[in-house]
Order: structure tokens, then sequence, then C-alpha cells
């Protein structure tokens, strides 16, 4: 069964809206190898719900599907979790106010509910980034 028909079926079999992590465990997907597919017919991206924009795109899609096809017609898995308060960044971007990374992520990992992974970390602190910041 290829990868494409793997993930159809787990979005199929699925009771529950899937993420890129989930879809991706379910099925061994995005591991590394580039399938060339044809262009979608749906390359719009609004404001709806990530797993909504997921599942849009995976059903009108032409051709095999693979996570990086996803992830660039639907921004999912772009490191923001969708949250009431998706403005962490912006309210904890002052680095001056934090002496040390450590202090920075903390205060954002508490911000957000403990709720954030550690692409969402980093996307939103900067750091493992290989840069170290002064």
């Amino acid at each position: 069964m290829s990868k494409s028909e793997k993930i159809s079926q787990v979005l199929n079999e699925s009771n529950t809206d899937l993420n890129l992590h989930e879809i991706k465990a379910k099925t061994g997907a995005g591991n590394g190898f580039k399938y060339h597919t044809s262009t979608s017919k749906s390359s719009l991206i609004n404001n709806t719900n990530k797993s909504k924009k997921i599942y849009d795109i995976v059903t009108n899609i032409e051709g095999k599907i693979n996570l990086h096809k996803i992830k660039s017609q639907t921004g999912a898995g772009n490191g923001f979790k969708d949250l009431s308060s998706n403005n962490i960044k912006e309210n904890i971007s002052d680095s001056r106010a934090y002496a040390h990374k450590s202090h920075k992520i903390h205060a954002i990992f508490h911000a957000s509910d403990r709720k954030l992974n550690l692409h969402e970390i980093k996307a939103k602190t900067g750091p493992g980034n290989g840069y170290k910041q002064h």
C-alpha cells in the first residue's frame, strides 16, 4: 500500500480530527522520501481549523498525497498550535527581559498552559537554531 493510500485510509477511519504528527505516527509518512506528484485543484489557504484544512486538501487532492504537499497547502505543521493565546510570541518577545534562554522558554511554556511541544517552543523562542543569543 502506498503512503498516499495509507494516509487516506487513516483519515477515513479516524473518528477525530488528526494533525500531521498523528498522521505521521499512524502511517509512517514523512520519512524524507519525496514523491513527484501533480498539482492539486485546491491550493488556497484560509483561516479555518488546521484539521479541517488537512481534511479538505486530502479529499480534494489529485495524485499521491504526502505530508510535504499537505503542509505546503494548509500551513499545518508550521510550529504554531491553534491556541486561544496565539500571540504568545509577541507578548514574550523582548529578549532583554530574560537573562537566560531557559527563562524565556519557561515563560512561554507556562503562558500556553503547558500545551507546546519542542517544535512549537523553538518556533516561539528561537533556541535550538544553532546560534547562541547574547
